[in-house]
């Protein structure tokens, strides 16, 4: 549920070539393409394949596998029969701004309002890049999950190299440790943004959006999976360890202006059959 991928959308986009040594991180662009899935998690491959949920089981149809859902309260299994995965369009943009902020503990909204020129508000920043083609929180780099066609969650991810990232002397203090965090989780599949819209939490869905983030982490050869939370997010931290992250490392937040409850950030991670790189 973070972050740092995200805040590079300030680094990238916003900061421009005065930041070089933060732009370069591989953001996953692969997610809508046409080449077959066994490389980096063909999503155009993937979404052909995806099927409803199967009564009680609650099973998402990826290709000739499946991947199981942990099983919901009998009143909600109809909702989540209805869920189907797809890839972000632009008109998503209004709900894709929601999710990052949500996933973001509030600073997404915290750095669009630094970037806001007169006349535009913190949302019109982040309405704006949820629409373009390109940057890490493009639409395009979003799967997301639909309920009764509505959207209700999404999932952005991307790889971690095998090689740390250099840390410059001038990356903003802010970023900093959540940079040092994702320097300890080598050659992962990296949870830039999952978050569910509210009123559909607490469905499963969370669970089915991690469940696809395996499938690509492991179609895209990594050794195991990372993601970095809060420490005020306990809900967030414990849908992670039912799917098996543990806590690697954390660090102390460094909050500038952002005000949040946290206090630190948490690596969590897990490792794909017996690979020990994290």
């Amino acid at each position: 549920m973070r972050l740092l991928g995200l805040l590079r959308i300030h680094s990238i986009s916003e900061m421009g070539p005065t930041a070089p040594a933060i732009s370069n991180t591989r953001i996953f662009h692969a997610l809508h393409s046409e080449q077959k899935l066994s490389d980096i998690c063909r999503m155009s491959a993937l979404y052909k394949h995806l099927g409803a949920l199967m009564t009680n089981f609650g099973r998402l149809h990826i290709g000739s596998r499946s991947v199981a859902m942990r099983r919901v309260a009998t009143e909600r299994e109809v909702m989540l029969m209805d869920l189907k995965l797809r890839p972000g369009k632009r008109e998503d943009a209004d709900v894709l701004a929601k999710l990052v902020n949500y996933a973001g503990e509030g600073l997404p909204r915290y750095l669009w309002e630094q970037l806001a020129m007169s006349g535009q508000s913190a949302w019109d920043v982040g309405l704006e890049r949820a629409r373009r083609d390109d940057g890490s929180f493009s639409y395009r780099n979003a799967t997301v999950a639909e309920v009764n066609w509505r959207p209700a969650g999404c999932l952005i991810g991307y790889e971690i190299s095998s090689a740390p990232e250099p840390i410059p002397d001038d990356m903003p203090a802010m970023f900093v440790p959540l940079q040092q965090l994702e320097n300890l989780a080598p050659d992962t599949w990296y949870v830039n943004v999952l978050a569910v819209m509210p009123e559909y939490r607490n469905q499963g869905l969370g669970s089915a959006l991690l469940d696809f983030a395996d499938t690509c982490g492991k179609q895209s050869l990594r050794s195991g999976m990372s993601v970095i939370v809060s420490d005020a997010n306990p809900s967030a931290r414990r849908l992670y360890e039912r799917h098996g992250y543990v806590e690697k490392a954390r660090r102390q937040m460094i909050k500038e202006g952002w005000q949040n409850d946290g206090s630190s950030w948490v690596l969590l991670a897990k490792t794909f059959g017996g690979n020990s790189t994290i």
